[in-house]
């Protein structure tokens, strides 16, 4: 799922720039294509029977396997201690509002704030979901050796390096000072987009891990994660893109320090 978002991440500002009339149009009839192919599914075979079932067998077999491997999982296992889910649901919060600001504002901050080119700007854009899905890769085979809150507190060291090199060099290309700092600042976007990739999958395990999170407690995590989206998609049209990372990242560090305890860097 996170690597087709991520192509069409860095589709996305191509499109734009050379069809910046027919984008739209473009999404539209892809829209339709995908609805054609739905609908001709449901027409040749027929309503889906039984999809429970099929859903949820693997999953209760999968289930009672991990019960008898892990205690943590176990039918009588208490419920995910509220302060550990209420951390869980600021950090995927914090990551969301993170990942959203700079995917949805560095096109129109290397362009409107920095004065760079068209092509540059969707450059930056499309580097951010290059390193974003390059990250997903080489996180899979990492998931089965480490620990779920390993990868969450890594992920919080590599945002605020990121954090703290785009923000230093975007200044310094604001000012106008010296020359274009291209490399440093893509290398802060690779950063971030690295530092937020494995963030959001990774708190679930975490939260997993201290017991279990029931249908309505995850609907609320959901809940967090797309308030954190629309922060992403409003603040920055308040605070500069660069101001705003430097903005999240404290309270993501500081709520990191916080969580120690649950979700810690060892183990």
């Amino acid at each position: 799922y996170f690597a087709v978002y991520a192509v069409g991440g860095m589709a996305g500002p191509y499109v734009t720039i050379y069809a910046p009339n027919h984008a739209w149009q473009i999404m539209g009839w892809i829209d339709v294509a995908l609805a054609a192919v739905v609908m001709k599914s449901r027409l040749l075979q027929g309503k889906p029977r039984n999809w429970k079932a099929k859903i949820r067998g693997d999953a209760e077999e999968a289930g009672k396997a991990e019960m008898s491997e892990n205690p943590h999982t176990s039918a009588n296992c208490r419920k995910c201690p509220t302060g550990t889910y209420v951390k869980c649901c600021l950090f995927v919060l914090l990551s969301e509002a993170i990942q959203t600001s700079l995917s949805s504002w560095i096109f129109t901050f290397m362009y409107d704030s920095l004065g760079q080119t068209k092509s540059l700007a969707a450059f930056f854009s499309s580097f951010f979901y290059m390193t974003f899905i390059m990250m997903r890769v080489v996180t899979l085979p990492l998931q089965l050796r480490l620990r779920d809150s390993v990868l969450v507190q890594a992920s919080v060291i590599i945002i605020t390096a990121g954090a703290l090199v785009f923000y230093y060099y975007a200044e310094q290309a604001e000012s106008g000072s010296g020359i274009f700092p291209e490399r440093m600042l893509l290398l802060g976007v690779a950063l971030l987009g690295a530092g937020t990739c494995p963030l959001g999958s990774s708190i679930i395990g975490a939260m997993r891990y201290h017991g279990d999170i029931s249908a309505e407690r995850m609907g609320f995590f959901c809940t967090a994660s797309t308030i954190g989206t629309m922060l992403g998609m409003w603040i920055p049209g308040l605070v500069t893109l660069s101001k705003v990372q430097l903005l999240w990242t404290p309270m993501l560090v500081a709520l990191s320090f916080a969580s120690c305890h649950d979700v810690p860097l060892w183990g």
